[in-house]
C-alpha cells in the first residue's frame, strides 16, 4: 500500500506527505535531519473527503499546493499567467484575450521560475523526490542503487498540472471575461484532466515531461538522493 500522498522539494530539503504526517528531510550544514510533523486534526480526513468530489478537489488542490515548498514558486508564476488581466498593461474586466504585453510578461515570469529552479539545488532535490516516488510506486526497497536507477520525470508532478491549467485558461479566455472565474474553472477542469488516464492525454504529458526534464529537474547527486530516501523512510516508519 502506497504510504505517501504527495511530495515537494526545497532548496535543501525533500518533503513527503502521508495520511497522518508530513516529513521533511533537511540538509542542515551537511547533516541530514528528518523533521516529523503531524497533520492538523481533521486535515487528513478532510483531504480524503474533498478528494472524492469532482471539480471541488481541484480547488482544494490550490490550498494544498500553497502548503508545499518549491511548488509555491512554480504555481505563483503560473498564477500570474492565469490572472494576466491584473498584470501591467491589462485592465480588469476588459475583453477576454490577454494582450501581447501580458503574454510576454507572463511567459518571462515562468521562464525565470524555471531558471531559478533549474540552476539551484532545488532541481536536484526535485529529481530525487521523483526518483524515490518511482521506487515506492514500484514497491522496490528504498536502497540507493534502486533509487538511482529511476527516472527523474514523474507523471504526477505538479508541472503536468500547470500544463493542463494553462491550456484550459487559454481555451476559456475566448469565452469568459472574468479572469478570476476563468482561473478557478481552469484549475478545476485541469485537475480532473490530471487525474484521467495518461494514455488519453499523451501530448500534454509529453510537454510536461519535457518541462520537468529540462526546466525543473537536474541529475541529483548521492546527497540529494539520500535526503529523499530518508524523508520517505521516516514517513513510512511514523505511518506504520
Amino acid at each position: 500500500m502506497q504510504v505517501y500522498k504527495g511530495g515537494a522539494a526545497g532548496l535543501n530539503s525533500v518533503l513527503f506527505i502521508g495520511k497522518n504526517y508530513r516529513v521533511k528531510a533537511v540538509n542542515h550544514n551537511g547533516k541530514l535531519e528528518a523533521k516529523v510533523q503531524p497533520l492538523h486534526k481533521g486535515e487528513g480526513r478532510l483531504d480524503t473527503f474533498l478528494n472524492k468530489i469532482p471539480f471541488v478537489r481541484g480547488l482544494w488542490s490550490i490550498v494544498k499546493a500553497m502548503m508545499n515548498v518549491y511548488k509555491q514558486l512554480v504555481l505563483a508564476f503560473a498564477a500570474l499567467l492565469l490572472v494576466g488581466k491584473a498584470l501591467p498593461g491589462g485592465q480588469a474586466g476588459s475583453s477576454v484575450l490577454l494582450t501581447e504585453k501580458e503574454w510576454l510578461f507572463s511567459v518571462a515570469m515562468i521562464a525565470i521560475a524555471g531558471l531559478v529552479i533549474r540552476f539551484t539545488s532545488i532541481s536536484k532535490y526535485h529529481a530525487a523526490e521523483h526518483m524515490v516516488a518511482h521506487c515506492e510506486d514500484k514497491n522496490l526497497p528504498l536502497t540507493y542503487e534502486n533509487v538511482a536507477n529511476q527516472p527523474r520525470v514523474h507523471p504526477r508532478c505538479g508541472t503536468n498540472l500547470v500544463v493542463f491549467i494553462v491550456f484550459n485558461t487559454i481555451l476559456l479566455s475566448f469565452f469568459m471575461e472574468s479572469m478570476l472565474l476563468n482561473m478557478l474553472i481552469a484549475w478545476s477542469i485541469g485537475y480532473e484532466m490530471f487525474r484521467m488516464k495518461r494514455s488519453r492525454l499523451k501530448p500534454f504529458y509529453k510537454l510536461g515531461s519535457f518541462l520537468q526534464h529540462y526546466c525543473f529537474t537536474s541529475e541529483p547527486e548521492e546527497k540529494h538522493l539520500n535526503i529523499a530516501i530518508e524523508s520517505m523512510n521516516t514517513l513510512k516508519s511514523v505511518e506504520a
